[in-house]
């Protein structure tokens, strides 16, 4: 990403969009690794994750993977959107105390080694808010798959910005 995107990127996040807790990020990014989460739709986004703020300072959680586990990850937003081809920022209907948040991803931190990242943003809602997350659930080599496109469907959830690179 060049300087004038990313300047440009880091001041719209910070006056127009503000950034809260509880927001949900998704990027596009060639060098992410992909589950099968992200690549049954056509939404081309590679990554999500839940947006944490303190101040003017925002940190998006996200499960990380390799080829033997994955691992939660915590990012300022800033590096999290660096070379992204793409961005989009939704946030649910009701607003979310961050001490909350940051309770249930400290469980996770060492409790999520069976979960991939969308079934990860899911279940993270799901302790804040007594729901899921997801519209329908997608059939994938014999297992029930939440897709992005089945995150984005949620009538409760309002897209506050989407900006391409």
């Amino acid at each position: 990403m060049n300087s004038d995107k990313y300047k440009y990127l880091d001041e719209y996040a910070k006056v127009s969009a503000k950034l809260q807790s509880g927001d949900i990020i998704f990027r596009k990014k060639d060098d992410d690794v992909l589950d099968k989460s992200f690549s049954v739709d056509n939404l081309g986004y590679s990554q999500v994750g839940i947006v944490v703020t303190s101040g003017e300072n925002a940190v998006v959680f996200y499960l990380k993977s390799d080829e033997n586990h994955s691992f939660l990850q915590a990012q300022k937003v800033e590096d999290f959107v660096k070379s992204s081809k793409k961005i989009a920022v939704y946030k649910y209907f009701t607003d979310v105390d961050k001490n909350l948040i940051l309770s249930i991803l400290e469980f996770y931190k060492n409790n999520h080694d069976k979960l991939y990242n969308t079934e990860f943003i899911n279940e993270v809602f799901f302790k804040l808010h007594g729901e899921n997350l997801y519209t329908d659930l997608q059939n994938i080599d014999n297992k029930e798959i939440i897709t992005v496109d089945s995150i984005v469907k949620n009538i409760k959830l309002k897209k506050r910005y989407e900006i391409d690179f």
